[in-house]
């Protein structure tokens, strides 16, 4: 009872803000008025007056992690209330984060009963994160101290669940499927046709190209993580995965720098065994 009269206290506070005159305020008088009108049996004396004392504090605030409106908070409607929680209004907790494991990842997070899909770099930065939250389940988050927030990434992760991903989102095979598209798809008839963005393969398989073309054209695909591997890394990449390397070719009676490599066919995309978990809004 003391609980439920307290948060009506605070209600009434927020409705009916003191004037600063010593006398007893309204919201006091209101307060007494609705122990006796809705409390059965109402709170006596010396309980009003200790919970009309606790009101008093400039710290007043909702009880909302305790009954009896624990059960019927929605926090969520109760902020866009007129005398709703405000700055007091509880913190959406994450419960569980979710990694899947594909390349680059993809991490969702479990928080207030949503989830909010997000990148490694917007999961790691707290202000990022309360953007996405704003535009995916419609409520940013209050300020967290960066400090504050790693600890929490580093408490979740201690226990982070990971779902298989097919073996089509590997950046391996993403890469090999683009190249190989790219080298097979309108292969050049001669060497000069390295100049116009396509690639040559010659009669011992192997394959030049010049890797400005092919860039482009791996970034018109928009399935390339260009942020996570930007053209530098992207090179090492195929160096490691195809053992490309970057020479001299005189082409049209000009030297260029082409990218060599021993050619790969255009295989069949791979099945894609392993699907993640469906989100709630899928």
């Amino acid at each position: 009872r003391n609980n439920c009269m307290y948060n009506v206290g605070v209600y009434l506070k927020k409705r009916y803000p003191e004037n600063g005159s010593p006398e007893k305020q309204e919201w006091e008088r209101k307060m007494e008025h609705y122990n006796k009108k809705y409390m059965k049996p109402p709170c006596d004396s010396p309980e009003m007056v200790k919970t009309i004392a606790s009101v008093k504090n400039k710290d007043y605030h909702y009880k909302c992690k305790d009954e009896p409106i624990f059960s019927f908070c929605n926090a969520k409607k109760c902020v866009t209330r007129e005398f709703g929680v405000g700055d007091d209004a509880p913190v959406p907790e994450i419960t569980e984060i979710r990694k899947y494991d594909s390349d680059p990842p993809i991490y969702f997070v479990s928080i207030g009963g949503d989830s909010v899909e997000v990148d490694d770099a917007t999961l790691h930065d707290p202000e990022k994160f309360s953007l996405a939250c704003m535009n995916q389940i419609g409520q940013p988050m209050m300020p967290v101290p960066r400090h504050i927030w790693r600890k929490l990434l580093i408490k979740h992760f201690a226990n982070l669940k990971t779902v298989p991903a097919p073996a089509s989102s590997k950046v391996d095979v993403q890469l090999r499927e683009i190249l190989a598209e790219y080298i097979n798809k309108i292969p050049g008839k001669e060497i000069d046709d390295v100049l116009r963005g396509i690639a040559y393969t010659d009669e011992e398989g192997t394959t030049y190209f010049k890797f400005p073309k092919f860039w482009k054209y791996l970034l018109k695909t928009k399935s390339w993580a260009e942020k996570t591997y930007p053209k530098g890394k992207t090179i090492r990449l195929m160096e490691t995965l195809f053992e490309v390397e970057e020479k001299t070719k005189k082409l049209a009676g000009k030297n260029n720098r082409v990218m060599i490599m021993k050619t790969i066919k255009l295989d069949r995309p791979n099945p894609r065994i392993n699907e993640r978990q469906k989100e709630p809004w899928e």
